[in-house]
């Protein structure tokens, strides 16, 4: 293996993972993060498989402690005149693999630990790419350069490498937005229904997801819990001005940061989703506070490299969230990095390798992720008269 001098561009979730793995093994790694400060803020509830989970314990990327929910079942409701209190249910699926709940912040605060100190430096904002066969310079907004052997862009799903090197793959909007909130869980009439794991919530618009995630300061047990939520829904871009405006009447064509929301857009929101949703859903949306909105867009590259640049996660490929975590595919890229370059003193085949692998399997999850919001949020069938064959059938209807 050669060791290498490598630039991380961005020190979020995927970029901190990159540093890690990569510093492990023996590369010289340094993580330049555009914001100020920690990002400890930022994001909210993250669903993955719980063997995902154990594997991050076992590379000693989290602690054994990490705190998480495992999920036992997810729970289809649907409102009904005769139980408005918690609507119908008419399908409990007991999946094969379980699944872990836990905190945005909490993954980052795990694996931005274990980044050396002298290693990460924030308030960076990378302007320009330089890039050549056997290296690549950064240029930052202060003037200064400097060059690596490999830079790897984990910029998020706004990248400047994206733009830049791949200037024909813009954003798509899919047509559709994910509507984000939490309730701390003493706010709660009950936590009956929320005990088993996951609550599906549909109405004619599309999905609504609630779920049990550790407070902000790791509290897992009963009356410290916070309830993550998310309601998809249409938007056309028409009506961005009316939902993606801040507090200022400033639009937002990104996502709108908890709190930014005007209070007669939240109120508009509210009235729209929770007149189609069971009682007990309803007060959870009602009574939380500093909403935000996130445009669902998708992308995928074809390549996940070019020359001595590397694009992971979000910056190389965005899917629509509901065929699986994007947070854990920045991860995985930046893992499959490290384990590439690990096995070879060839470089340039490496990166080929690992762009290929990653492409492909990117491509498959892109096109499924297409195919659930189709489904979930843009054709939804009237699941509340469906019943649990009907429901069943559809959902195999919906990957097939």
């Amino acid at each position: 293996m050669v060791k290498l001098s490598i630039g991380i561009i961005g020190g979020s979730i995927a970029g901190c993972a990159a540093a890690v793995a990569l510093g492990r093994a023996g590369h010289d790694v340094q993580v330049f993060e555009r914001s100020a400060g920690r990002l400890e803020s930022r994001g909210v509830g993250i669903t993955i498989p719980s063997t995902v989970i154990d594997s991050l314990k076992e590379k000693q990327l989290i602690d054994d402690d990490f705190p998480c929910f495992e999920t036992e079942q997810l729970s289809y409701h649907v409102q009904d005149s005769a139980s408005p209190e918690y609507g119908r249910s008419p399908y409990v699926m007991q999946p094969e693999t379980r699944f872990k709940q836990f905190n945005w912040s909490d993954l980052w605060r795990a694996l931005r630990s274990r980044v050396p100190e002298n290693s990460y430096f924030d308030s960076q904002c990378c302007i320009e790419i330089r890039n050549n066969d056997d290296y690549s310079e950064v240029v930052f907004s202060d003037n200064s350069s400097q060059r690596f052997d490999l830079v790897i862009f984990a910029d998020g799903y706004r990248s400047m490498a994206r733009q830049l090197l791949f200037p024909s793959q813009p954003l798509n909007y899919a047509g559709y937005v994910a509507w984000r909130g939490v309730l701390e869980e003493r706010y709660l009439t009950t936590s009956e229904p929320l005990e088993k794991g996951t609550a599906l919530v549909w109405r004619r618009e599309g999905q609504s997801i609630f779920y049990f995630v550790p407070s902000p300061k790791g509290g897992v047990g009963v009356g410290e819990r916070w309830v993550n939520w998310v309601v998809y829904m249409p938007v056309d871009k028409e009506q961005w001005s009316h939902y993606l405006s801040d507090q200022s009447d400033h639009d937002q064509v990104a996502s709108l940061p908890p709190g930014l929301m005007s209070n007669a857009a939240e109120e508009a929101l509210k009235q729209r989703v929770t007149a189609e949703l069971p009682d007990y859903y309803a007060r959870i949306i009602n009574s939380s506070e500093h909403t935000f909105m996130q445009p669902i867009y998708d992308v995928c590259l074809p390549d996940y490299r070019q020359q001595r640049v590397c694009l992971i996660g979000d910056a190389a490929t965005l899917a629509r969230p509901h065929a699986g975590s994007g947070v854990m595919k920045g991860v995985d890229n930046a893992l499959s990095l490290a384990e590439m370059l690990a096995q070879t003193d060839d470089i340039e085949a490496a990166l080929d390798e690992w762009s290929s692998q990653q492409a492909d399997t990117a491509q498959q999850s892109y096109l499924l992720s297409r195919k659930l919001g189709q489904a979930f949020v843009q054709d939804v069938p009237d699941i509340a008269s469906f019943s649990e064959e009907q429901i069943i059938n559809w959902l195999y209807e919906s990957v097939a």
